[in-house]
Order: structure tokens, then sequence, then C-alpha cells
């Protein structure tokens, strides 16, 4: 458990580089943009992020757990993420702009959707990189990584956003910033791993990786769409002149749930290894259960006290409606934090089938019942629905990792084993 603590610490470190950076820009546009302003830039990050899963496709999960087991596919598991993002960029750059253009928005929301789409693709080439050293278990470089790109993207923007370059200025930031993380990260890798480092091809999209991404995108993804879903939904029903304090909300709550399942990779590799090794998992798996479950309702306490006066102080009283809406989204925190550990448990016993299964009912659900709720209730009403849905899909999900822990224990095969899909 120790290597998996000092890892947990230093993927924690770099999760939080990551949220940051992007909720200190937030601070910065809405102090300086106004409530408008934060608003298209709000949907200039949903729209992308929204995105980032179909770029991603699962493909840095199967680097992590071919790199932690040590398989002799891990270059080539590299490789296939590279090679797969860079067939898939133009796609995903024409439906960003494309939607952002459908939904009506001005020129200059255009241009930065365009710029940040491509930083979007940028830092998904970058996480595949950024994978080997997280299946290495050598987390301190991601941290190392990704801090000091993100400290670079804060200066920049900074610079951006005080000289009165907008959105777009905020665009070219992003995308300058994500593709030195990209080579940062190849330079990394060849003075680390020179045998995984991957080669920039560009291959035709073949079925058996596009099937195996979609079964391993992480639940950040997931979890983390649903949110996203849940604003451009509020922003669609109230306009972009008052969605700007919500996506305060979606954000904030969004940034703690990826900023606590930073332990979640960890753990994810902690249990690959050790499945390999063919030990039993269930007392590493209860305390991570129980650690998790702790965090995250702890977070929400500390939320719940601190949260008044320190979003006054930093954002001021124009945004004092938001303070409502992340008391509703927070509560997302532990069933988020529940269901990454039951997916990742189910990830590492290769079921990831059921696991992306159940993860792609969770997000359809939640964005139905946003929906759904938003005519009677409201914002309030779309802010609920991703907490009441993430909680009964939580007990889905343990039940499910529960089975399967009973099936390795009798020595059963499972259904997938039998050859039943998963």
């Amino acid at each position: 458990m120790g290597r998996v603590s000092t890892n947990s610490i230093y993927l924690t470190i770099e999760k939080g580089a990551h949220l940051l950076g992007g909720l200190f820009i937030m601070v910065v546009v809405a102090r300086v943009m106004g409530a408008e302003g934060l608003a298209a830039y709000g949907f200039v990050i949903s729209l992308t992020a929204f995105f980032t899963p179909i770029l991603d496709l699962g493909l840095t999960n199967r680097v992590i757990r071919t790199v932690a087991s040590g398989g002799l596919e891990a270059a080539e598991a590299v490789s296939d993420a590279i090679g797969f993002k860079l067939r898939l960029a133009p796609v995903v750059l024409v439906l960003v702009v494309g939607g952002a253009w459908i939904w009506g928005k001005s020129p200059a929301t255009l241009v930065a959707v365009g710029l940040v789409g491509g930083s979007t693709v940028a830092m998904a080439l970058g996480d595949s990189v950024n994978a080997i050293f997280k299946g290495l278990q050598r987390a301190a470089y991601s941290a190392l990584l990704v801090g000091g790109v993100n400290l670079l993207l804060i200066l920049t923007c900074l610079g951006a956003i005080y000289i009165g370059w907008g959105l777009s200025g905020i665009g070219v930031c992003y995308l300058v910033c994500r593709v030195g993380y990209f080579y940062s990260g190849l330079a990394l890798v060849s003075s680390v791993s020179r045998g995984l480092c991957p080669s920039l091809r560009v291959d035709p999209i073949r079925a058996s990786v596009v099937k195996a991404g979609v079964q391993f995108l992480p639940s950040a993804y997931f979890l983390g769409n649903l949110l996203h879903i849940n604003f451009l939904t509020t922003d669609f029903a109230n306009g972009e002149a008052n969605s700007g304090p919500f996506f305060i909300a979606y954000r904030f709550a969004a940034a703690l749930f990826i900023l606590a399942s930073g332990s979640l990779e960890a753990i994810f590799s902690g249990i690959t290894a050790r499945i390999a090794a063919a030990s039993d998992i269930k007392p590493f798996l209860i305390r991570a259960f129980l650690s998790l479950f702790g965090i995250g309702f702890a977070i929400v306490a500390i939320v719940y006290v601190a949260l008044r006066p320190v979003t006054l102080w930093i954002f001021g009283g124009e945004y004092e409606s938001a303070i409502v809406v992340i008391r509703l989204v927070v509560w997302t925190l532990p069933p988020f934090l529940l269901c990454g550990l039951a997916h990742s448990v189910l990830l590492a016993m290769k079921r990831e089938g059921r696991g992306a299964l159940v993860l792609t009912s969770l997000v359809c659900t939640g964005a139905l019942l946003g929906a759904g709720m938003s005519p009677s209730w409201g914002a309030l009403g779309t802010a609920l629905a991703p907490s009441v849905t993430a909680s009964l899909f939580a007990v889905i999900l343990w039940g499910l990792v529960w089975k399967e822990l009973r099936r390795k224990n009798t020595g059963l095969p499972s259904e997938q084993d039998m050859g039943t899909p998963a």
C-alpha cells in the first residue's frame, strides 16, 4: 500500500495543478470579463470537454493497465492511443465548431471554441504519454509535467486577459500550452523508458481499438461529462446572460471530483498489479472504499462551512446565486467517488464491458433526469439530478463488483469467461 499511497499523493498533486489552473482562470474571467464573459467561457470549456472522452476513448486507461501489468503489448497500446487520436482529431474539431455554430454563438466564441478544441486534441495526446508514468507507478513525473504546463497556462492566460484579447487570447494560450504538454511528455518518456516511446503514426481506425477504447473509458470522463451536459442544459434554458453563476457551481463540483479521484488511478494500477500477482485484493479494496467514502463526505462538510464567505470573497456579490447550486451539486462527490472506485475494480478484473455499459446508462439517465426536472424545478432541479442518479448507480456497480469477487473466490468462471458478451 505504501507505493500506492505515494503515487496517490503525486496524482492528487497532478489533478490539483490541473484544476487550480482552470479554477484560477475562471475566477479571473469572472472578475475581469463579467457574468456574460464567464458564461461564454463556460460554454467553450463545457462543449470542448464533452468531446474529451471521444478523443480518449478509454485508450489512456488501457495504456495504464498494459504498462502496469508488464505485458509485451504495452508499447503497442501507447502507439495505438496516439494514432487513434491523431486520426480522429479533424472530426472532433469539425463537430466542436459546428456544434457552437448551430448553438448560435458569436464569431468570437466560435474562434475560441476552435482554439480550445485544438488544445483538447493536444491534451488528449499528452494524456496518452502521461499514462506511461502512471502505469510505471512513477507518478512524480506526472505531477511535474502537469504542474509545469498549468503554471505556464495560468501566466499566459493572465497576460491575455489583462491585455484585452478576450476569449480568443485565452484560446491561443490553451493551444500553445497543451501542445507543449504533449511534446514535453515525449521528451521525458524518452529519458525514462525509451522502449515505451510511442510512434507518431496515423493508422486507420480499427474496430478492435475502438471497442477496447470504449470499454476502457475512465469513470472521470463519464461522470465529468454528466456535469458538462447539465451545465449545457442550464445554458440552453437560461441563456448566456444568466448562466454564468451556474458554471461556477458545475466547474467547482467537477474540480472536486477530479481532485479527489486522483487516487483512483493509483488504486487502479495497484489493483491490477495485485490481480496479476494472484494476491487477495479484498483488504486493499476495503481500505480504498473507506478512504474515498470518508474523503467525499469530509469535502462536502468543508464546502458547507466555507462556501458562502469564500464564494463572495473570490467572486463578489454578483455571483451569490451560485451558492445554492454548489450546495446541491457538491453532493455528487461521495457517490461519484464510489462509482469511480467500483469501475476501477471492474477494469482491473477485465470486466470493462460491464463497467462501461453501466456508466453510459448513468450518464444517459442523469442527463434525461436533469432535462426533465428543468421545466418544473429550473436550474436547481438540473443540479440535483447527478447526485440522485449517481447514488442509484453506485449500488448497481458495487453489486457487480461483489458478484465478481464471489466468482473469483469460488473459482467459478464469469459469464464473460464463458463467452457471454460483457
